[in-house]
């Protein structure tokens, strides 16, 4: 990988340099719109307007070009370019009023994504209209996308990548638990956020170990500087699921810098499945504030945040029949941001800083009866700080560009302790004792990138990058004692692309990833969710060869996009039951394959269609070909939706086939059919009112294929009063 690379940048060296597409993001009588974000869909790569709503793309875009301007609360305007523009362009904001990407093109500005992955962004319309009760929710909507066990536990995935090959990021910082199911992100609300965005495809080149499958990007609303507004949202839902909330949120403008604060409480009682029977332990109760700041001036655009969320009494929802019962009574996030866009210097084009330091706690409870009454309980108490540095710079090279970056984080001084109870029937703690399943355990990840891009034509070019990784961990004390590992991995990809016509584009790619064990995957030995695990000292990293291949279509509103892929994975880390616990090793080698598709097109002025499908497998390949888990069934999605003046309806039917094909720990599980419908209305110029309707057809249905999961909730209905008051 790195002989080539190396002449890759040599043509680059004596290329001819493009122009850079230049432009200014106004608002209203002219009025400059500072800290947009302006991308270039397909491309990978973004900038922040200035003080003065200028931008430069340096260099110029492929044409013809899709040009996507995000706004600091995920509004979003496209505009399409055939050919360059002779002068510099300018962009009117508020021309249109919730205008959707179309999802085969999806710009994730805040993702770095190699060029076959396929990228696709839930705007702040599109998450109001899902109305997700939790992040996992969300991208469900999303083929290729997939969530365990539903409920607050709940863990998104990417192409049957899941349990830690998913990487999940808040605001540009890794979200990492020591959940044995991934990253869930359950603290965070959606009603904090200003879009989802989310690369399937492998990211280890410009993000390293956790991102095999692909990454999820929450990214929270930001200050709007010359824009003050007070927003609110209450709603409620009942039937299947059962959730009060209330959110707040202020802009104000202080000097030159921009403030934006907000808080939110909810509280979810146990929902009610298809039959209309009480789905056990599945209630929850959240709140959380934070603080974000941004500044704009010659030195670029600094922002910085605090946030503070707590879930308290998050429930696993519990399987039919099993009478044990697990919670997470505590889970605390307490978070510090700061990111710097620069503007060019030195030849250097854009320059980014991200930084980040957080603590997490969470605390879990299983709970199993006893003969003659009473229960025995086993918690788990985890506590650990991160935190991570993240630096890029990005500068024409020749006719292509060039991009290099560290990325460095690390968890420090990890935390577990344990205890078992024997609990009477009143509550009465009968007998108790403490354990060490991690007293001190750190894990710090620094890795050094490259990309780089370059035309071969006028229609082809080239991408690639390489990424070198060196992990240590560090366990002292607890069950497995003093111990430590050092892994180094190398990543790479390399992408050839073409041009078909004007309106399609065609891509082929190869990348090598890899998956460091977690801290808790090596020592850690106690409860879970789903009962007791013992970690293995001795597991050796994942490696993957991945195959991607793209076709795109575009043609003004209308698109059509195919993703085929093919993944090997060697020294898969795989979670096995032995006997009525669980455990840790590595399998010799596992492949995954699949086919998505997505759609879009107008129908009429007013209504326009969607429509998605996903097709995936995965297989052992070194004993007899058995199933994996964590692979969805064949499915498919379609999408209506209308708009006209104040009023916005759409309707979407989902359809999942028989899983026949369950992984070592799943089961077989039946097919459903599902509608949703939603209907908003903007009452006056500052208050809306939305109505969801999820599960219409009141399907009982499994959350997950896993051999413990719990049913989904029936027919939920729902209803918002959402507020936005501007100066």
């Amino acid at each position: 990988m790195t002989r080539p690379l190396l002449l890759l940048s040599a043509l680059l060296l004596v290329a001819a340099h493009l122009h850079a597409l230049e432009g200014r993001v106004v608002r209203g009588e002219n009025a400059p719109v500072a800290g947009v974000v302006v991308s270039i869909a397909g491309e990978g790569r973004s900038v922040r307007t200035g003080a003065d709503g200028r931008f430069s793309i340096d260099p110029e875009p492929r044409y013809p070009a899709r040009v996507v301007v995000t706004s600091a609360d995920g509004t979003t305007r496209v505009i399409d370019f055939a050919e360059p523009p002779d002068a510099s362009v300018e962009i009117l904001l508020g021309e249109v009023v919730a205008e959707m990407i179309t999802v085969s093109s999806a710009s994730t500005p805040h993702i770095e994504a190699p060029p076959g992955a396929a990228t696709d962004t839930l705007s702040s319309d599109e998450l109001a209209t899902l109305a997700p009760v939790h992040v996992a929710d969300a991208v469900l909507s999303i083929p290729g996308v997939a969530a365990s066990d539903g409920g607050p536990s709940s863990v998104p995935s990417v192409r049957g990548l899941a349990r830690g090959r998913t990487l999940l990021l808040l605001d540009d910082a890794r979200i990492a638990t020591e959940r044995r199911a991934g990253s869930s992100a359950s603290f965070v609300n959606p009603f904090t956020l200003a879009a989802v965005e989310v690369a399937r495809g492998p990211g280890s080149v410009a993000y390293g170990s956790d991102a095999l499958g692909g990454v999820i990007h929450l990214r929270t609303r930001e200050p709007s500087p010359g824009d003050p507004a007070i927003r609110f949202e209450s709603g409620t839902l009942f039937g299947g699921e059962e959730t009060d909330s209330l959110g707040a949120e202020v802009t104000v403008d202080a000097s030159a810098t921009s403030f934006l604060a907000s808080a939110y409480g909810r509280r979810g009682a146990d929902g009610e499945d298809g039959d209309g029977n009480s789905i056990e332990n599945s209630s929850f109760r959240d709140h959380g504030l934070a603080l974000r700041a941004s500044r704009i001036g010659d030195f670029g655009m600094l922002t910085a945040g605090v946030g503070f969320d707590r879930g308290r009494d998050l429930e696993r929802p519990a399987p039919p029949g099993d009478p044990a019962r697990t919670s997470y009574p505590i889970e605390d996030s307490d978070r510090l941001s700061a990111s710097l866009d620069l503007p060019g210097a030195a030849g250097w084009s854009a320059i980014r800083l991200n930084g980040s330091a957080s603590r997490y706690r969470q605390t879990l409870d299983r709970s199993t009866p006893r003969a003659g009454g009473g229960s025995s309980v086993s918690s788990s108490d985890n506590e650990s700080w991160d935190a991570a540095l993240r630096a890029g710079a990005e500068r024409p090279l020749g006719s292509g560009r060039f991009e290099a970056g560290i990325d460095a984080s690390a968890r420090l001084g990890l935390e577990s302790l344990l205890e078992d109870r024997v609990v009477a029937t009143d509550g009465t703690v009968l007998d108790s004792s403490t354990s060490v399943a991690i007293e001190s355990a750190d894990r710090i990840d620094g890795g050094l990138f490259v990309l780089v891009e370059q035309p071969l034509s006028a229609r082809s070019w080239l991408s690639a990058g390489v990424r070198a990784d060196t992990i240590s961990s560090k366990n002292q004390g607890g069950w497995f004692g003093d111990r430590s590992d050092r892994d180094s991995a190398i990543s790479g990809h390399a992408a050839f692309s073409s041009r078909i016509g004007d309106s399609a584009l065609a891509t082929l790619q190869v990348a090598r990833g890899f998956r460091a064990p977690t801290l808790s995957d090596r020592y850690y030995r106690g409860p879970t969710g789903r009962g007791f695990v013992t970690g293995n000292p001795l597991l050796e990293p994942e490696t993957s060869l991945q195959f991607d291949a793209s076709a795109r279509w575009q043609r003004g509103a209308s698109s059509l996009a195919v993703f085929a892929y093919l993944y090997r994975i060697d020294d898969l880390i795989e979670r096995y039951r032995a006997g009525d616990d669980f455990a840790f090793r590595n399998r010799g080698e596992a492949e995954i394959r699949g086919l998505e598709i997505e759609a879009e097109a107008p129908i009429s002025q007013h209504l326009s269609a969607r429509v998605s499908g996903a097709y995936a497998r995965g297989e052992s390949r070194d004993a007899g070909e058995e199933p994996l888990d964590d692979i969805a069934p064949p499915n498919a999605r379609a999408e209506l939706r209308w708009r006209r003046g104040a009023t916005a309806m759409s309707g979407s039917l989902s359809w999942f086939k028989d899983d026949t094909r369950p992984g070592p720990s799943e089961i077989e599980r039946e097919g459903w059919l599902s509608l949703d419908l939603s209907f908003s209305r903007q009452l006056t110029g500052s208050l809306e009112l939305r109505l969801n309707a999820a599960n219409l057809t009141d399907e009982t249905r499994y959350a997950s294929s896993d051999a413990i999961s719990a049913l989904s909730p029936g027919r939920t209905l729902g209803i918002t009063l959402a507020g936005r008051f501007a100066r």
